[in-house]
């Protein structure tokens, strides 16, 4: 169970995703969450094709990751959140490119990570246990 200073951390990061998804013309929605904070993921968003923007759907985990710490260890990734992501790329047909996480480093909070799924799943194939920051993509310019 999260402690409500995670939670709080939580929140404010999944707040911080759904405001830039918004910035970029996107039609978001942050998904209800139970007594213990759970859920598959945290926040969907979609953008149609107007106004010079491609159509893009992202479906999307908010990750917060302390100042102490310089890495998402893979560890705080749930199965049901896993489960998901390749329901959706498999049955919706979401790009694994938009599929993942969004990462919010206390030591740069302005700076938003992404880490797709598939590059999830190929670190996870290495043998890698968790992601550092410069493994993570700019989640602003994947989302322009």
């Amino acid at each position: 169970m999260m402690t409500s200073k995670q939670m709080q951390n939580g929140n404010s990061a999944e707040n911080l995703v759904v405001e830039l998804f918004r910035e970029y013309h996107y039609w978001v929605h942050d998904m209800a969450k139970d007594a213990t904070g759970a859920q598959p993921v945290d926040v969907v968003a979609i953008r149609g094709a107007f106004a010079g923007f491609g159509t893009s759907t992202f479906l999307v985990d908010a990750k917060n990751v302390r100042e102490s710490e310089i890495s998402l260890p893979f560890s705080r990734i749930e199965s049901n959140q896993l489960s998901c992501m390749k329901y959706a790329f498999e049955w919706a047909g979401i790009s694994k490119r938009n599929i993942g996480f969004v990462v919010v480093f206390d030591r740069e909070p302005d700076k938003p990570r992404f880490l797709s799924y598939s590059v999830y799943l190929e670190m996870v194939k290495r043998g890698e246990k968790s992601a550092n920051f410069n493994d993570m993509a700019d989640f602003i310019n994947v989302i322009k």
